[in-house]
């Protein structure tokens, strides 16, 4: 393993990977859970930070996701609370734009693509004890917002990744405790299922997809500030 240094120390943020060969780190916490606008993006080739034009609203605990080759920050906790901003990064241009907000304002979400489309699950009103449900679809070529079905079981601190058209929430935490929950959203249909369960229940994991498998990385086992080292795969052996 290599290790590197990040432009600055943080929490909270988002990593948007795969654009142009970079790693893009947007926003998140400093301090005392303060929140941050800054943007890096991190070169693996040299090994080098090149700091860009910073988030017009400074949050944490916001997603991110790629659509068109654009970069769409939407969510997370600002200076005044959870907002529903959504702004769009071109990185050809190095510059943001508004674009319209996100429904109902929330915090540690999961964020998926499929079909050009941007759905936003689950997440909170400033903790854990207020959970959510919601489940919303970004369209950016119309710019609009549309509600879906809402996610079955309301948790926030989750992960989302895609494999095979459709899109899997797992993990999350509330005040008794953290979840080993993995529900499968068809877009196609507009409905969930429930899928086999994590092995190990946390919060604040991270999911990532390759080909036929998510493998689900680190997370807390208890709610708030744990951790672990914990890495499980799924292995999606059915569907298109």
């Amino acid at each position: 393993m290599i290790a590197f240094t990040m432009g600055l120390p943080r929490c909270s943020f988002h990593l948007g990977t795969g654009l142009g060969g970079k790693i893009y780190l947007i926003g998140g916490f400093e301090g005392s859970f303060q929140p941050v606008k800054t943007v890096w993006a991190y070169e693996p080739e040299s090994d080098t930070w090149a700091r860009h034009t910073d988030l017009p609203t400074p949050r944490g605990a916001l997603g991110a996701a790629v659509v068109d080759g654009k970069i769409y920050a939407i969510g997370g906790s600002g200076v005044g609370g959870d907002v529903g901003t959504t702004e769009q990064y071109d990185t050809s241009t190095d510059a943001w734009v508004p674009r319209s907000p996100m429904p109902m304002p929330r915090d540690h979400i999961a964020i998926a693509v499929l079909d050009g489309k941007i759905y936003v699950s689950g997440g909170r009103l400033g903790s854990f004890a207020r959970n959510l449900s919601e489940n919303e679809v970004y369209d950016p070529r119309t710019d609009t917002w549309a509600k879906k079905a809402p996610l079955p079981t309301p948790r926030s601190g989750i992960a989302a990744a895609t494999v095979k058209g459709r899109f899997y929430v797992f993990g999350g935490e509330e005040t008794t405790g953290t979840f080993e929950t993995n529900e499968r959203y068809s877009p196609g249909t507009d409905s969930w299922e429930t899928m086999p369960p994590l092995p190990t229940a946390r919060h604040g994991l991270g999911a990532v997809a390759m080909e036929d498998r998510i493998y689900t990385l680190a997370g807390g086992p208890t709610p708030g500030g744990s951790s672990s080292a914990t890495n499980e795969v799924l292995i999606v052996a059915e569907g298109p």
